[in-house]
């Protein structure tokens, strides 16, 4: 195949620091349009990575048939609207989190792009991390043995008393807050790592109730969560906890996983891309000590490409592997993973969430 040509839908941050160096440090593919309601942004977008079209209207770029795939990175209310467009013009696409405003937008999604057989993918990054890569080995292996517990949190404190109003405090462009923001990577990190979720029960709080508006400079009401927690039951019986905050004092950009069972125990920590704390065997078990097991090479290198790339910070560029994943997918005609029906699964354990913190009530998910 020759290479794929891609355009890019909403020039913001997510897409500058990951989408498109993502695309151009694994090859094989091109973005050639950009597209973003914001003129001068687009501009700039267009004119800082070389892009040769450029449209304030996606529908423009989804007409040219010249683009075989996508990548949407827009505020949340558009993700609906623009992927099922895409779909319906032939285009592959690249998805961020959340797919949707709600979880039965979200499985017509997935029902469009499968019926369509076009490369979906959703940009749940952190799969792609070194230390959940291993985790997740080592939870196919066996290792843990009977699964008792996941524990998982994932805390940043970028919003503060003195933070700007943003888009993402909006309940009709963002929908919920911190639950859909974090919360829907924490809910993929429990679906990736453990059987199915069974059952959730959730409770959401917002801490700072006002920022001031940078347009205005009037105090406006926050209308959606800034903390969430969640107790999960999985399909095996096993339970799960998962805190997420984008108002944790004193938390940059704070992950942490465990996993326990009746054999053994694995920690993850973001900020370490080398080692995964692990307790295992007779010796680990009986002393109750978990010791740092260095992160096997085969789960650095995948078709050639290192994790930790020359190319910046360590910390994103690991996030560039979802790029090779999707333009391997198109190339190969195989499925990407996590897809569309990743996406939709953890939309519905998030509103499942929301409506368990309406009522106090624990919530079935529903097997698909």
């Amino acid at each position: 195949m020759d290479e794929i040509r891609m355009g890019m839908i909403g020039t913001g941050g997510i897409a500058r620091g990951v989408h498109l160096p993502g695309i151009a440090a694994v090859g094989g593919a091109r973005v050639v349009w950009a597209a973003d309601a914001d003129t001068a942004r687009v501009a700039s977008f267009a004119r800082d990575f070389g892009i040769e079209k450029t449209a304030t209207d996606y529908r423009e770029m989804l007409a040219d048939p010249g683009v075989q795939a996508v990548v949407s990175a827009t505020p949340n209310n558009t993700h609906f609207e623009i992927a099922s467009a895409a779909l319906a013009a032939g285009k592959h696409v690249m998805l961020e989190k959340p797919v949707s405003m709600d979880h039965a937008s979200a499985r017509r999604l997935w029902e469009q792009a499968k019926a369509g057989g076009l490369v979906n993918m959703v940009a749940f990054t952190y799969r792609w991390h070194p230390g959940i890569a291993f985790l997740a080995d080592l939870a196919k292996r066996g290792v843990f043995g009977k699964r008792r517990m996941f524990r998982a949190h994932y805390l940043g404190g970028f919003v503060t008393a003195e933070s700007n109003f943003s888009w993402r405090m909006l309940k009709d462009v963002a929908g919920s807050g911190v639950i859909g923001d974090l919360g829907s990577h924490a809910i993929d990190w429990a679906r990736f790592l453990c059987p199915e979720i069974a059952a959730v029960c959730g409770s959401v709080r917002t801490v700072i109730e006002r920022h001031r508006d940078p347009r205005t400079g009037e105090a406006r009401k926050v209308e959606n969560d800034d903390a969430a927690l969640l107790l999960l039951r999985f399909e095996d019986d096993s339970q799960g906890f998962i805190e997420v905050s984008r108002a944790a004092t004193g938390h940059s950009e704070d992950q942490f996983i465990e996993i326990t069972g009746n054999d053994g125990a694995a920690r993850y920590d973001f900020r370490d891309l080398d080692t995964l704390e692990v307790c295992q065997g007779a010796v680990g078990l009986e002393s109750k000590e978990f010791a740092r097991i260095p992160i096997p090479q085969r789960l650095r290198y995948i078709n050639g490409m290192y994790r930790r790339l020359p190319l910046g910070d360590p910390y994103v560029t690991f996030r560039f592997e979802q790029a090779r994943a999707f333009i391997h997918a198109i190339r190969s005609g195989r499925p990407a993973k996590p897809d569309f029906y990743d996406g939709y699964r953890a939309q519905l354990v998030h509103d499942l969430a929301l409506e368990s913190a309406n009522d106090g009530a624990w919530k079935t998910v529903p097997k698909e």
